[in-house]
């Protein structure tokens, strides 16, 4: 087992990074994306290519439909961050985000997609994610979230922070939102605007994997994965179940209404839990399942005529399982194209303070970018200039400018990739 677990970390640490030539981009890692069923078809959909991309389950596989790109050669505000599927009524939309923009897309043909609507906010909110809040669409920002309706108006909004968008999440709920940090889960009501519960949490390193929970709207409960142990929470914040999963990392937790199980990944493998008590009814590992060094990150369940269908982000590709963990149909490869193989992390970036005066700097830290790639970390009207290592991670200094006191975004641009992350800090008198 000892053996298992430590190839399995050296299949973490190989993990394909974005790369390019001559404007193209090669097979990159899936990490996340959605699912649904529509017209008896199982559909996938996912950004990691920052383009979309659009795939099917046909019989033992998984077909590649079509893509969906802003430019043949785009800019940062023009590769797509997110992608989520909505079945409105016959029609099925793909909603995404790219720099400050929604985008809604009518796929129904499931050829081609058409336009529908796009709009830019004016207020230069970065769009990390788009999700369904209860029974609207709404953007994910590091500021909060912004509830939309289905011509893109703003109806509500959300304003708290969260260093990691990808937590964020109500699971259908039309009330709570969850969302989490390095040492916990926090429930918030969107009735009264306000924090409910805060439940501790454990690990090794949180900022360098993003983390889904799910929220059971039938029981209240909330089910979360750490680097140690699948959680049950109830609607009070107390821990009710658990199980230990026996690796150090942890990704998505996933179910639907009315499903007695839960699944759970933790790169190495998928676990299927009873919701219940957090009993084992079954496990596989994940990391030779369709290509080479596979990685159980992303999770979507797929309710169908034919049973439950788990739809894997696997890193070097896509899987798709049955209700016992079977593999069903898998798409996507390692791109052979490079003749070494970099490692590949969500982005993120750490402050050691998150405000501070004019005339002090702070220091920061980050990863996820191009290995070897040239940074530039801007502050207002302050700009700094840093190589990420082989690991596409980097460590500066920022000073902070002299300007009014307030709320501002330190961003940091990829030179190569176009990558482009953000964290908020607060400059004091």
């Amino acid at each position: 087992m000892k053996k298992i677990i430590m190839i399995a970390g050296v299949f973490l640490l190989l993990l394909l990074a974005w790369s390019a030539q001559d404007g193209r981009t090669k097979e990159q890692p899936v990490y996340s994306g959605d699912a649904v069923y529509y017209k008896n078809r199982v559909v996938i959909a996912a950004a990691a290519s920052g383009q979309l991309d659009f795939y099917t389950l046909a019989d033992e596989r998984v077909d590649h439909l079509f893509s969906v790109s802003l430019a043949s050669n785009p800019s940062k505000t023009e590769v797509f961050n997110d992608v989520k599927l909505d079945i409105s009524g016959d029609k099925l939309m793909a909603y995404a985000v790219a720099g400050y923009t929604v985008y809604q897309y009518d796929i129904s043909n499931l050829y081609s997609a058409e336009l529908k609507k796009s709009v830019k906010n004016t207020y230069w909110e970065w769009y990390d994610r788009i999700d369904r809040f209860g029974g609207s669409m709404g953007t994910v920002s590091k500021r909060g979230i912004t509830i939309l309706n289905s011509n893109l108006d703003v109806i509500d909004r959300h304003d708290f922070e969260s260093d990691f968008a990808y937590s964020v999440r109500s699971g259908g709920s039309t009330r709570f939102i969850s969302s989490m940090n390095e040492s916990s889960i926090s429930i918030y009501d969107r009735e009264t605007r306000a924090l409910l519960t805060t439940t501790p949490l454990n690990f090794t390193n949180y900022k360098k994997n993003g983390r889904k929970p799910h929220y059971d709207r039938v029981t209240n409960d909330t089910f979360v994965i750490d680097d140690y142990y699948v959680k049950k929470i109830d609607i009070n914040g107390v821990l009710t179940a658990s199980y230990r999963h026996g690796f150090d990392s942890s990704y998505d937790v996933e179910s639907t209404v009315d499903n007695q199980y839960i699944y759970a990944s933790n790169g190495l493998k998928v676990m299927k839990l009873k919701k219940s008590d957090l009993s084992l009814a079954g496990e596989t590992l994940t990391t030779t399942m369709g290509a080479a060094q596979g990685w159980a990150m992303g999770l979507k369940l797929v309710n169908t005529a034919f049973g439950d269908r788990l739809v894997v982000f696997n890193g070097t590709s896509i899987l798709v399982l049955d209700s016992n963990l079977k593999l069903l149909a898998h798409a996507g490869h390692v791109s052979k194209e490079d003749n070494k193989i970099t490692p590949r992390e969500n982005l993120y970036l750490v402050l050691d303070h998150h405000s501070a005066i004019t005339g002090a700097s702070v220091n920061l830290q980050g990863g996820g970018f191009w290995p070897n790639e040239d940074l530039q970390v801007k502050l207002v009207n302050s700009s700094v200039s840093v190589k990420a290592d082989r690991f596409g991670r980097f460590n500066t200094n920022v000073p902070v400018p002299v300007t009014p006191a307030g709320r501002y975004d330190i961003k940091v641009d990829g030179q190569a990739s176009n990558l482009t992350y953000s964290i908020s800090f607060a400059i004091v008198e």
